[in-house]
């Protein structure tokens, strides 16, 4: 009954037809459907631009732009995985521009690696394991009795930091879940609990130069590049066959290289063991209708941490920085037509030093705490004007 009341039951084609309808925040405890949800959300959606590419690309959103848009963040998790998803995207629609954001780890595994094929049933996979959920989550302390009642009382928010309608236990409990666009709202930082959830987050950035000495494969610690990595050629033919699918649709794509927290980035530059970005870096910017390394936010035109949740993922404000970087650089960019300029100049302006820019009117309740305990300063929730 729980389960059926949050919405973790739910079809995936009504869950985006909520999100599209009413711009419901859909976070799951129970299911791995990221990829299915980005596919549906880009079928409902039809955009212009597609943001493609791991968790590192969950805070490209569409209010920096003027045309349509969907993020398939979370859709791949390696080059290889971005064939088959790239495959099912074409399906169901033709973007005039992706935005191709790849994870500089990439390309330093030998190996394939490959998830499951793309489940396209949008009803709901029910095991004896997540029929137990609940359960558990009582027995473990994680849902509390009287949150359990009010959940089948009907009640969709435990977590009030937002006012978004929410759907699935994580966005009910946490205020974390996907928006929908597919891009990410992790309102986990707007909550007093946050610093004890990115303790770790905390310690490996405070750690960066051991960080970034601790190098190993694939599936290993640390940074993902050892002092002997070298870029694979099989993963760029993988590159190389995900963009010729791209381009023989008809789609520009543009390359990126996403910032890394500045301490490991400094670390890293100090380290020249890590010779393996120079050699990415050049092989990408062979590749690309257009490729921007931002591997160092420097280039962003900012160093602070506090844009920043963890070693590898930066925040909203990082990426309106990340385009109005490319537009000053380049003004012709294929981006240019796109972007809300005025929109992205004035969000960072007001929202400098966040990982959430509030710029859905009127949603925002808590302000965004100090999770990684680095001094930031910020002022209480606001948003900018539509």
């Amino acid at each position: 009954m729980l389960l059926w009341r949050s919405g973790e039951l739910m079809p995936l084609d009504r869950i985006v037809e909520e999100q599209q309808a009413r711009g419901a925040l859909y976070g799951t405890a129970i299911h791995d459907n990221r990829r299915e949800l980005r596919l549906e959300i880009i079928r409902r959606r039809q955009p212009e631009l597609v943001a493609l590419g791991s968790s590192v690309a969950l805070d490209m959103r569409q209010e920096y732009f003027n045309a349509g848009f969907a993020c398939a963040c979370q859709a791949t998790d390696s080059i290889d995985d971005a064939e088959t998803f790239v495959d099912a995207m074409l399906a169901v629609v033709r973007p005039k521009l992706v935005l191709f954001f790849v994870d500089y780890w990439w390309f330093a595994s030998k190996r394939p690696q490959i998830r499951e094929p793309l489940k396209l049933d949008p009803e709901a996979e029910i095991t004896r394991r997540k029929l137990f959920a609940p359960t558990n989550w009582l027995r473990e302390k994680r849902l509390s009795p009287a949150e359990y009642f009010a959940l089948l009382g009907g009640e969709r928010d435990l977590h009030r930091a937002t006012l978004h309608p929410k759907i699935g236990m994580m966005a009910i409990k946490r205020g974390l879940g996907i928006r929908a666009d597919g891009s990410e709202l992790s309102g986990l930082r707007l909550d007093s609990g946050a610093p004890a959830y990115y303790a770790e987050a905390r310690e490996l950035i405070r750690a960066a130069d051991r960080f970034a000495r601790n190098g190993g494969e694939w599936d290993g610690a640390g940074t993902r590049i050892a002092a002997d990595s070298r870029v694979q050629p099989e993963r760029l033919q993988a590159l190389d066959r995900v963009l010729g699918k791209l381009r023989g649709a008809g789609v520009q794509v543009t390359l990126f290289l996403a910032p890394v927290a500045p301490p490991l980035a400094a670390a890293m530059n100090r380290d020249r063991r890590h010779r393996y970005l120079d050699e990415l870096d050049h092989a990408l910017a062979m590749r690309g209708d257009a490729y921007y390394n931002f591997h160092d936010s420097r280039r962003a035109g900012s160093t602070d941490l506090c844009e920043f949740s963890d070693t590898v993922h930066s925040g909203n404000v990082m990426f309106m920085r990340m385009l109005r970087a490319i537009l000053v650089r380049e003004p012709r960019s294929p981006l240019a037509r796109y972007v809300n300029r005025a929109r992205i100049e004035d969000a960072i302006a007001r929202f400098a030093g966040r990982t959430i820019a509030p710029l859905e009117t009127g949603l925002y309740v808590a302000p965004e705490v100090d999770f990684l305990e680095a001094g930031c300063r910020r002022k209480p929730a606001d948003s900018v004007g539509q």
